[in-house]
């Protein structure tokens, strides 16, 4: 014989854990729309080049000092910054990373953290392209370096810390040459706002 007074216990064994399910998944929904993390913002406040020639073997001399600021959108989540990694690029040849790691560092809400990276040294023989685009962009006044970090943060949520974001910074700053081909290489800066990929 069937047991009805069985069926019906399962059934509301049944019907109790789908609403605890949904109940918890609408709970989740809502913690994320309201603390769902805003990617952070960056740009280059300022940079200037005090050594950039091409050597008669083919490379590159460099010396270029930039000024970053990385933002903090966020109204109610801090961001740990664990690890950033900066390099710079000219026509798609390394120059080089920066001479000093950044520091680790915590960020508030609603906050804007300055650092500042230095590039210096020489790259081994650049190709014919390179060549070409420093020819080029020096006769133009200007060059076209770009600056790329990438990052790897915690988001921090009340007393919980998310791991597992990796962004990448992007920036393309257009310098003029080094003095005295220009009287000052930074007071012409125009400062540059940096792509943030996730």
């Amino acid at each position: 014989m069937s047991n009805p007074s069985g069926a019906d216990g399962c059934t509301r064994c049944c019907s109790k854990f789908c609403g605890l399910l949904f109940f918890a998944g609408f709970l989740v929904f809502d913690f994320w729309l309201i603390f769902r993390p805003r990617r952070i913002g960056a740009s280059v406040d300022s940079a200037s080049l005090t050594e950039f020639a091409l050597s008669p073997s083919g490379a590159l001399l460099f010396n270029l000092t930039a000024d970053l600021s990385l933002r903090n959108p966020n109204s109610r989540i801090g961001v740990y910054y664990d690890r950033l990694d900066a390099a710079a690029f000219y026509s798609g040849a390394l120059l080089g990373p920066a001479d000093s790691p950044f520091p680790e560092f915590y960020q508030h809400p609603k906050t804007t953290t300055a650092v500042s990276a230095v590039f210096k040294g020489r790259t081994a023989g650049v190709g014919a392209g390179v060549s070409d685009a420093f020819g080029r962009e020096k006769g133009e006044g200007a060059f076209r370096v770009e600056i790329t970090v990438h990052a790897k943060l915690r988001y921090k949520v009340w007393f919980a810390k998310v791991h597992g974001f990796k962004p990448k910074v992007d920036c393309v700053v257009k310098l003029l040459p080094p003095p005295p081909t220009a009287v000052s290489s930074a007071a012409a800066f125009a400062p540059t706002k940096c792509s943030v990929d996730y």
